[in-house]
């Protein structure tokens, strides 16, 4: 997962509670963005605030546009609305006067995750920063809601048919775990501007 060449310049954030839908207890991260961030090195901060490998197809909606990471030239956009490349939007353009965004990932377990904007700030840095959250993201590849479910349910009850097979297959997930400062780690390396000198080394390579 990298970012490379990434035109973040902002003096302005926007904080965003990110929390995905149909799940209770809820699961959620309160993060702070630049405002000129681009929406696809915002589905790299949503990766890595819910844990998840980047391994499948998104996009980001508001209103009737969405924004996808890769153009379909067989299939349009449904009647009735706009599509266009997540890498060429910012969230501030996709989101204009509208306070709400919305994150598809992976449309088979149809991960959906409501992004609300709490508030602007002013901002003297550039790296996407995770204030708080709670529980951990649904892993990959679960099955879905069903699936999470069931995968909660089987992990916290040691006489469960699928207890032993779950755990052979997750490992020690904890569904109620966070550690913000892991996420902000991720973040500040995938994110942080890279020191002039390494440029200059590449360059000569």
């Amino acid at each position: 997962m990298t970012a490379s060449n990434l035109p973040i310049v902002a003096t302005k954030s926007l904080v965003l509670l990110a929390s995905v839908d149909h799940i209770a207890p809820p699961i959620w991260r309160r993060i702070a963005v630049p405002q000129s961030i681009r929406l696809d090195h915002l589905h790299l901060v949503l990766q890595i605030a819910f844990d998840w490998d980047d391994s499948h197809l998104w996009q980001f909606s508001v209103g009737t546009a969405d924004y996808v990471c890769e153009i379909d030239d067989d299939f349009g956009p449904p009647r009735g609305r706009s599509s266009q490349l997540a890498r060429k939007s910012t969230l501030m353009n996709a989101l204009g006067t509208k306070k709400k965004i919305n994150y598809w990932y992976d449309f088979g377990d149809d991960w959906h995750v409501t992004l609300k904007v709490e508030r602007r700030v002013e901002s003297d840095s550039s790296i996407p920063h995770c204030e708080a959250g709670e529980r951990a993201g649904p892993p990959d590849d679960c099955g879905g809601l069903p699936g999470y479910f069931h995968l909660c349910e089987a992990l916290a009850d040691k006489n469960h048919e699928s207890h032993q097979d779950m755990i052979e297959w997750i490992g020690d997930f904890d569904p109620s775990s966070f550690a913000v400062d892991v996420v902000n780690q991720e973040l500040k390396e995938v994110f942080a501007p890279r020191p002039k000198r390494e440029a200059k080394a590449k360059k000569l390579q």
